[in-house]
């Protein structure tokens, strides 16, 4: 799914759900839209685990699930990487978006809307829908 403006979110959904369903899903899109831009939205809090050429291939699993579900679930957007920029700003980079870290300070996640190619995490769509 990607980020979409509110109205093509309602409109969408007014082809394929009955009205109650539509309101409960608008509220859930709307209170998400609203939600305080950080970091962690974009990139996880900790880099991934590094694996060890010993490792069993169980225990990498293993590993790696316990740092996903520790510091993973927050990430709502699919494909960015934060880096420095020319000018020595902290920048998030994605398919044809680039962010300053710092301007993620005033800004919701309704504000990102505007960049068509930002795609959501199965744990954003998961807070839509439930």
């Amino acid at each position: 799914m990607k980020l979409i403006p509110m109205t093509d979110f309602v409109l969408e959904l007014w082809d394929d759900k009955l009205m109650s369903e539509i309101g409960l899903l608008a509220v859930n899109y709307a209170q998400f839209l609203k939600t305080p831009l950080k970091l962690e939205m974009f990139v996880p809090e900790r880099n991934e685990p590094t694996v060890d050429a010993y490792m069993q291939p169980k225990e990498m699993i293993r590993q790696y699930d316990e740092w996903f579900e520790k510091y993973g679930k927050e990430v709502l957007f699919e494909d960015f990487e934060i880096t420095t920029n020319k000018e020595g700003d902290k920048v998030i980079l994605g398919d044809y978006t680039c962010l300053k870290v710092s301007d993620l300070e005033n800004g919701t996640i309704e504000d990102l809307t505007k960049y068509i190619h930002i795609k959501l995490t199965k744990n954003a769509v998961k807070r839509i829908f439930g």
